[in-house]
Formats: structure tokens, C-alpha cells, sequence
């Protein structure tokens, strides 16, 4: 019968155990400065990694100026979020979709429960190409009070939203509707040409 090897556990020093994480960890931010380095280099920006690190960094003395571009930047950004209303033809409806979000909208319109519905993203196979949607779309019902069957829906108008911000387009995502803001996260784009899960 040969000889068992039995290893031997190493003792290893904490002290020594954190310096060797530290060392790691300074080689890995070491290689992450070379490649954006590289990075801005070939992007033309002639800055070095250390730079581009530092400088998102702001200095003690200028947080009132970081303030105020901030709020600058803010203010531009909600002129740029406007939104673009649609109001679709009486008789047409979203194109056809599934994998999408629809949410009752309650207290809108007439009262809890009026009928409102909010329509965003969604997909569409038409035998070749599946195309997905970042579209908003917003079903207004009228109702009209009918003695013998109560309420009924008489009419409905849909009204397209866009807007430069909107989420990228998606579908089978999740979402709610709270307070008139609609709150999307999740989903996929699934087309030929690309397959991405956010």
C-alpha cells in the first residue's frame, strides 16, 4: 500500500491574507486605468486614466458649482422631457402586441373606476420579424348610464405619448401605475438582430 499525501492546511497570517487582497485589489484597479486609457485614447480623447478618474472626483471648493449645474442640467433636462400627445382616429386602436403591461388607472376620469387604461411596450410577430414596442398609450372610456343594464361603455379614445426619455423599447417587463406616473422596470428585447434583458 502507498503512502496517503496528506496536505498540509496552510496557516495563513490575517495580516498576510489582507495584503495579498490589497495587492490584488491595486492590480486590478491598475489594468482598469491602462484599459480606459486605451479606451479614451482610441475614442480620441487624449486624457490619460488617471485623469479621467480624478476628474469625476470633485474638488472641496466647487460642490456650489456642481450645485448649480446640476439644477442647470435639471432644468434643461425637463424642457427636453416634454411629452407629445396623439390623439388616434375614433375606431383605431394600438397595433396588435403581446407581452405588454396594462394597468386600470383607478380614480381617473369620472370617478374610481371609470375605465381608463394605460397600454405601454409589448411585441408584435408578423411571421418574419418580431418588432417590440416602447410605446404609451392611454384608453379614455366614456360611459353612459343605461337604466336597464347600468353602466356601459359607449365610446373609447385612444391617445398616443411620446417622449425623448421614454424607457428603450421592451416587453414582457413589469410595471405599475401610481399617483398618474407610470413605473416600468424589467423586461427584454427579443428580435432577430439582437436579445437583450434589462
Amino acid at each position: 500500500m502507498g503512502k496517503k499525501d496528506k496536505k498540509k492546511k496552510k496557516n495563513v497570517d490575517p495580516n498576510k491574507k489582507s495584503e495579498l487582497q490589497a495587492k490584488k485589489a491595486a492590480k486590478a484597479d491598475k489594468s482598469a486605468l491602462k484599459r480606459l486609457a486605451k479606451e479614451s485614447r482610441n475614442a480620441g480623447d487624449k486624457t490619460d486614466g488617471a485623469d479621467a478618474v480624478n476628474a469625476e472626483q470633485p474638488a472641496a471648493g466647487d460642490l456650489d458649482a456642481l450645485i448649480a449645474s446640476f439644477q442647470t442640467n435639471r432644468v434643461a433636462d425637463a424642457q427636453d422631457d416634454a411629452v407629445t400627445e396623439h390623439l388616434l382616429p375614433n375606431g383605431t386602436y394600438p397595433p396588435p402586441r403581446a407581452n405588454f403591461s396594462l394597468h386600470s388607472l383607478e380614480g381617473s376620469g369620472s370617478g374610481s373606476g371609470s375605465g381608463d387604461w394605460v397600454l405601454f411596450g409589448g411585441e408584435y410577430y408578423n411571421g418574419q420579424e418580431n418588432s417590440v414596442y416602447n410605446d404609451c398609450f392611454h384608453c379614455a372610456s366614456k360611459r353612459t348610464q343605461n337604466e336597464d343594464t347600468g353602466t356601459t361603455p359607449s365610446a373609447s379614445t385612444w391617445t398616443r405619448y411620446q417622449q425623448d426619455t421614454a424607457p428603450h423599447p421592451r416587453c414582457a417587463h413589469s410595471s405599475f401605475a401610481y399617483r398618474n406616473e407610470l413605473y416600468v422596470w424589467g423586461g427584454e428585447i427579443a428580435t432577430s438582430s439582437q436579445f437583450f434583458h434589462h
